[in-house]
Protein backbone atom coordinates (compact mmCIF):
# COMPACT_ATOMS: atom_id res chain seq x y z
CA UNK A 1 0.00 0.00 0.00
CA UNK A 2 2.81 2.39 0.87
CA UNK A 3 4.49 1.65 -2.47
CA UNK A 4 1.23 2.43 -4.31
CA UNK A 5 0.96 5.80 -2.54
CA UNK A 6 4.57 6.64 -3.39
CA UNK A 7 4.12 5.76 -7.07
CA UNK A 8 0.91 7.80 -7.25
CA UNK A 9 2.76 10.67 -5.58
CA UNK A 10 5.51 10.43 -8.19
CA UNK A 11 2.87 10.68 -10.91
CA UNK A 12 1.30 13.69 -9.19
CA UNK A 13 4.69 15.45 -9.08
CA UNK A 14 5.22 14.77 -12.80
CA UNK A 15 1.70 16.06 -13.48
CA UNK A 16 2.43 19.22 -11.50
CA UNK A 17 5.57 19.84 -13.55
CA UNK A 18 3.60 19.40 -16.79
CA UNK A 19 0.82 21.63 -15.48
CA UNK A 20 3.31 24.37 -14.61
CA UNK A 21 4.79 24.18 -18.11
CA UNK A 22 1.45 24.17 -19.96
CA UNK A 23 -0.52 26.67 -17.85
CA UNK A 24 2.13 28.65 -15.98
CA UNK A 25 -0.06 28.34 -12.89
CA UNK A 26 2.05 29.02 -9.76
CA UNK A 27 -0.08 26.53 -7.80
CA UNK A 28 1.42 23.75 -9.93
CA UNK A 29 4.91 25.14 -9.32
CA UNK A 30 4.26 25.13 -5.57
CA UNK A 31 2.85 21.61 -5.86
CA UNK A 32 5.93 20.03 -7.43
CA UNK A 33 8.39 22.19 -5.46
CA UNK A 34 6.88 20.93 -2.20
CA UNK A 35 5.89 17.46 -3.35
CA UNK A 36 9.27 16.45 -4.81
CA UNK A 37 11.33 16.83 -1.58
CA UNK A 38 8.57 15.13 0.45
CA UNK A 39 8.46 12.25 -2.02
CA UNK A 40 12.24 11.81 -2.05
CA UNK A 41 12.39 11.94 1.77
CA UNK A 42 9.64 9.33 2.14
CA UNK A 43 11.23 7.07 -0.46
CA UNK A 44 14.63 7.32 1.25
CA UNK A 45 13.14 6.58 4.68
CA UNK A 46 11.25 3.52 3.45
CA UNK A 47 14.29 2.30 1.52
CA UNK A 48 16.53 2.45 4.57
CA UNK A 49 13.87 0.74 6.70
CA UNK A 50 13.62 -2.10 4.19
CA UNK A 51 17.40 -2.55 4.18
CA UNK A 52 17.41 -2.84 7.98
CA UNK A 53 14.67 -5.46 7.88
CA UNK A 54 16.63 -7.46 5.34
CA UNK A 55 19.72 -7.35 7.55
CA UNK A 56 17.74 -8.49 10.60
CA UNK A 57 16.24 -11.46 8.77
CA UNK A 58 19.48 -12.56 7.08
CA UNK A 59 20.49 -16.14 8.19
CA UNK A 60 23.46 -16.57 10.51
CA UNK A 61 23.54 -12.96 11.68
CA UNK A 62 22.75 -11.24 14.95
CA UNK A 63 22.02 -7.48 15.10
CA UNK A 64 25.12 -5.57 16.18
CA UNK A 65 27.39 -8.60 15.92
CA UNK A 66 29.46 -9.59 12.94
CA UNK A 67 28.13 -13.07 12.36
CA UNK A 68 29.65 -15.95 10.50
CA UNK A 69 28.26 -19.28 9.49
CA UNK A 70 30.20 -22.50 9.48
CA UNK A 71 28.95 -25.55 7.68
CA UNK A 72 29.44 -28.68 9.71
CA UNK A 73 30.38 -31.77 7.74
CA UNK A 74 27.63 -34.38 7.68
CA UNK A 75 28.97 -37.90 8.14
CA UNK A 76 28.15 -40.15 5.25
CA UNK A 77 28.47 -43.87 4.92
CA UNK A 78 28.91 -45.63 1.65
CA UNK A 79 26.42 -48.38 1.03
CA UNK A 80 27.50 -51.29 -1.13
CA UNK A 81 25.09 -53.65 -2.84
CA UNK A 82 21.93 -51.60 -2.19
CA UNK A 83 18.61 -53.36 -1.75
CA UNK A 84 17.12 -54.52 -5.03
CA UNK A 85 13.85 -52.83 -4.01
CA UNK A 86 15.45 -49.36 -4.04
CA UNK A 87 13.42 -46.83 -6.06
CA UNK A 88 15.43 -45.17 -8.79
CA UNK A 89 15.67 -41.39 -8.39
CA UNK A 90 13.40 -39.36 -10.58
CA UNK A 91 15.45 -36.20 -10.40
CA UNK A 92 13.27 -34.53 -7.70
CA UNK A 93 13.26 -35.18 -3.96
CA UNK A 94 11.34 -33.91 -0.95
CA UNK A 95 13.13 -34.16 2.43
CA UNK A 96 15.58 -36.56 0.86
CA UNK A 97 12.85 -38.88 -0.47
CA UNK A 98 12.27 -39.26 -4.22
CA UNK A 99 8.92 -37.94 -5.46
CA UNK A 100 6.41 -40.05 -7.31
CA UNK A 101 6.37 -39.14 -11.06
CA UNK A 102 2.55 -39.00 -10.91
CA UNK A 103 2.72 -36.31 -8.20
CA UNK A 104 5.19 -34.33 -10.24
CA UNK A 105 2.90 -34.45 -13.25
CA UNK A 106 0.05 -32.83 -11.28
CA UNK A 107 2.15 -30.03 -9.80
CA UNK A 108 1.54 -26.56 -11.36
CA UNK A 109 4.25 -25.06 -13.51
CA UNK A 110 6.23 -22.34 -11.72
CA UNK A 111 5.29 -18.82 -12.82
CA UNK A 112 7.97 -17.37 -15.11
CA UNK A 113 10.04 -14.76 -13.35
CA UNK A 114 9.93 -12.56 -16.45
CA UNK A 115 6.12 -12.38 -16.36
CA UNK A 116 6.19 -11.25 -12.73
CA UNK A 117 8.60 -8.42 -13.60
CA UNK A 118 6.49 -7.24 -16.55
CA UNK A 119 3.29 -7.29 -14.47
CA UNK A 120 4.97 -5.19 -11.77
CA UNK A 121 6.26 -2.71 -14.34
CA UNK A 122 2.85 -2.41 -16.00
CA UNK A 123 1.22 -1.71 -12.63
CA UNK A 124 3.83 0.92 -11.80
CA UNK A 125 3.34 2.68 -15.14
CA UNK A 126 -0.44 2.63 -14.70
CA UNK A 127 -0.17 4.14 -11.21
CA UNK A 128 2.18 6.89 -12.42
CA UNK A 129 -0.19 7.78 -15.26
CA UNK A 130 -3.10 7.83 -12.79
CA UNK A 131 -1.18 10.28 -10.58
CA UNK A 132 -0.41 12.51 -13.56
CA UNK A 133 -4.08 12.50 -14.63
CA UNK A 134 -5.30 13.37 -11.13
CA UNK A 135 -2.86 16.26 -10.81
CA UNK A 136 -3.87 17.71 -14.19
CA UNK A 137 -7.65 17.64 -13.58
CA UNK A 138 -7.85 21.43 -12.89
CA UNK A 139 -5.96 22.14 -16.16
CA UNK A 140 -7.90 19.78 -18.46
CA UNK A 141 -9.67 22.63 -20.30
CA UNK A 142 -6.49 24.66 -20.80
CA UNK A 143 -4.64 21.56 -22.00
CA UNK A 144 -7.52 20.86 -24.39
CA UNK A 145 -7.23 24.40 -25.73
CA UNK A 146 -3.49 23.93 -26.26
CA UNK A 147 -4.04 20.70 -28.19
CA UNK A 148 -6.67 22.26 -30.48
CA UNK A 149 -4.53 25.37 -30.95
CA UNK A 150 -1.58 23.27 -32.11
CA UNK A 151 -3.87 21.27 -34.41
CA UNK A 152 -4.90 24.57 -36.03
CA UNK A 153 -1.35 25.86 -36.16
CA UNK A 154 -2.21 28.66 -33.70
CA UNK A 155 0.70 28.83 -31.30
CA UNK A 156 -0.82 32.03 -29.87
CA UNK A 157 -4.21 30.39 -29.29
CA UNK A 158 -4.16 30.90 -25.52
CA UNK A 159 -3.05 34.54 -25.79
CA UNK A 160 -5.97 36.67 -24.58
CA UNK A 161 -5.03 39.47 -27.00
CA UNK A 162 -4.59 37.60 -30.25
CA UNK A 163 -5.83 34.07 -29.51
CA UNK A 164 -9.05 32.10 -29.69
CA UNK A 165 -10.57 31.87 -26.20
CA UNK A 166 -11.55 35.38 -25.09
CA UNK A 167 -15.25 34.48 -24.98
CA UNK A 168 -14.57 31.55 -22.64
CA UNK A 169 -12.69 33.84 -20.27
CA UNK A 170 -15.51 36.43 -20.31
CA UNK A 171 -18.11 33.76 -19.58
CA UNK A 172 -16.07 32.55 -16.60
CA UNK A 173 -15.79 36.11 -15.30
CA UNK A 174 -19.51 36.75 -15.69
CA UNK A 175 -20.22 33.60 -13.67
CA UNK A 176 -18.12 34.97 -10.78
CA UNK A 177 -19.50 38.51 -11.10
CA UNK A 178 -23.06 37.27 -11.35
CA UNK A 179 -23.86 39.44 -14.36
CA UNK A 180 -22.62 40.62 -17.77
CA UNK A 181 -22.94 44.26 -16.67
CA UNK A 182 -19.40 45.58 -17.11
CA UNK A 183 -17.72 48.97 -16.89
CA UNK A 184 -14.50 48.02 -18.71
CA UNK A 185 -12.66 44.97 -20.06
CA UNK A 186 -8.89 44.83 -20.68
CA UNK A 187 -7.11 41.96 -22.44
CA UNK A 188 -3.49 40.96 -21.79
CA UNK A 189 -1.31 38.11 -22.95
CA UNK A 190 -2.27 35.56 -20.28
CA UNK A 191 -5.10 37.21 -18.38
CA UNK A 192 -8.22 39.38 -18.63
CA UNK A 193 -9.32 42.15 -16.22
CA UNK A 194 -12.92 43.31 -15.85
CA UNK A 195 -14.24 46.25 -13.88
CA UNK A 196 -17.83 45.59 -12.82
CA UNK A 197 -20.29 46.63 -10.10
CA UNK A 198 -19.59 45.16 -6.68
CA UNK A 199 -22.97 43.47 -6.94
CA UNK A 200 -25.97 43.83 -9.22
CA UNK A 201 -27.32 47.35 -8.77
CA UNK A 202 -24.32 48.61 -6.75
CA UNK A 203 -22.87 52.10 -7.24
CA UNK A 204 -19.29 50.94 -6.57
CA UNK A 205 -17.07 48.73 -8.70
CA UNK A 206 -14.62 45.89 -8.11
CA UNK A 207 -11.96 44.35 -10.29
CA UNK A 208 -12.17 40.74 -11.43
CA UNK A 209 -9.41 38.70 -13.05
CA UNK A 210 -9.32 35.65 -15.31
CA UNK A 211 -5.96 33.89 -15.22
CA UNK A 212 -4.68 30.29 -15.42
CA UNK A 213 -8.08 29.09 -16.57
CA UNK A 214 -10.09 30.44 -13.64
CA UNK A 215 -11.82 33.67 -12.66
CA UNK A 216 -11.64 35.41 -9.29
CA UNK A 217 -12.45 38.69 -7.56
CA UNK A 218 -9.44 40.93 -6.91
CA UNK A 219 -11.04 43.65 -4.80
CA UNK A 220 -12.30 47.27 -4.90
CA UNK A 221 -11.49 49.35 -7.98
CA UNK A 222 -12.66 52.84 -8.91
CA UNK A 223 -15.48 53.10 -6.41
CA UNK A 224 -17.94 54.57 -8.96
CA UNK A 225 -20.03 53.02 -11.73
CA UNK A 226 -19.36 55.07 -14.88
CA UNK A 227 -20.15 53.83 -18.38
CA UNK A 228 -21.97 50.62 -17.45
CA UNK A 229 -22.93 48.41 -20.43
CA UNK A 230 -24.43 44.98 -21.04
CA UNK A 231 -21.82 42.60 -22.49
CA UNK A 232 -24.09 39.55 -22.75
CA UNK A 233 -24.76 40.08 -26.48
CA UNK A 234 -21.19 41.01 -27.46
CA UNK A 235 -19.06 38.48 -29.32
CA UNK A 236 -15.64 38.63 -27.67
CA UNK A 237 -14.19 36.02 -30.01
CA UNK A 238 -13.52 38.81 -32.56
CA UNK A 239 -10.87 40.44 -30.35
CA UNK A 240 -8.02 38.50 -31.94
CA UNK A 241 -9.25 39.41 -35.44
CA UNK A 242 -9.50 43.11 -34.55
CA UNK A 243 -5.93 43.08 -33.26
CA UNK A 244 -4.72 41.34 -36.44
CA UNK A 245 -6.49 43.92 -38.62
CA UNK A 246 -5.01 46.82 -36.66
CA UNK A 247 -1.50 45.36 -36.86
CA UNK A 248 -1.82 44.83 -40.61
CA UNK A 249 -3.09 48.38 -41.10
CA UNK A 250 -0.06 49.97 -39.40
CA UNK A 251 2.36 48.08 -41.66
CA UNK A 252 4.90 48.11 -38.84
CA UNK A 253 7.39 45.29 -38.61
CA UNK A 254 7.50 45.00 -34.83
CA UNK A 255 5.28 45.68 -31.81
CA UNK A 256 6.32 46.19 -28.20
CA UNK A 257 2.87 47.15 -26.90
CA UNK A 258 -0.47 45.55 -27.70
CA UNK A 259 -3.59 46.26 -25.62
CA UNK A 260 -7.15 45.48 -26.76
CA UNK A 261 -10.00 46.67 -24.54
CA UNK A 262 -13.74 47.32 -24.37
CA UNK A 263 -15.47 50.26 -22.72
CA UNK A 264 -18.37 52.62 -23.35
CA UNK A 265 -17.97 55.94 -25.16
CA UNK A 266 -19.45 59.25 -24.01
CA UNK A 267 -22.85 58.12 -25.32
CA UNK A 268 -22.74 54.89 -23.29
CA UNK A 269 -22.16 52.71 -26.37
CA UNK A 270 -19.53 49.98 -25.87
CA UNK A 271 -16.59 50.14 -28.30
CA UNK A 272 -13.56 47.93 -28.84
CA UNK A 273 -10.24 49.71 -28.72
CA UNK A 274 -6.81 48.43 -29.81
CA UNK A 275 -3.65 50.28 -28.78
CA UNK A 276 -0.41 49.41 -30.60
CA UNK A 277 3.11 50.66 -30.05
CA UNK A 278 6.80 50.04 -30.66
CA UNK A 279 10.04 51.90 -29.98
CA UNK A 280 9.15 54.64 -32.51
CA UNK A 281 5.39 54.83 -33.04
CA UNK A 282 2.04 54.40 -31.31
CA UNK A 283 -1.49 54.17 -32.63
CA UNK A 284 -5.04 53.55 -31.45
CA UNK A 285 -7.97 51.95 -33.30
CA UNK A 286 -11.65 52.05 -32.39
CA UNK A 287 -14.16 49.44 -33.60
CA UNK A 288 -17.85 48.80 -33.11
CA UNK A 289 -18.83 45.62 -31.24
CA UNK A 290 -19.67 44.20 -34.67
CA UNK A 291 -16.06 44.76 -35.78
CA UNK A 292 -16.43 47.82 -38.03
CA UNK A 293 -13.61 50.39 -37.95
CA UNK A 294 -14.71 53.74 -36.50
CA UNK A 295 -11.47 55.66 -36.08
CA UNK A 296 -7.71 55.37 -36.21
CA UNK A 297 -5.06 57.86 -35.11
CA UNK A 298 -1.44 57.99 -34.01
CA UNK A 299 2.10 58.25 -35.33
CA UNK A 300 3.67 56.13 -38.01
CA UNK A 301 0.40 55.64 -39.92
CA UNK A 302 0.04 56.23 -43.67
Amino acid sequence: MVRIVLVLGAGAVIGSILGAIVTGDPLYTIGWAVGLPVLLTAAGFLGSRRRKQQQLTAPGTVPGIIGSTRTRPVPTEAVLNPEPTAVPATGATLNGEPLDPAVLANMPEPRPREAVHWASRALTIALVLAGVALALIPAYRTIGWTVTNIAQGRWDGNDMRTGLHQQDAIDDLAAVIGSYDFVAVNFYDSYVLVEAPTYVGATTTDQYEWRYGRASKQGPYSGAVVGLFDASTIDFSIVGDLVARAKADTRWTDFTALYPSLRADEDGVPRFGVYLGNDYYSASYTFTVQGDLIDRYGTGLD
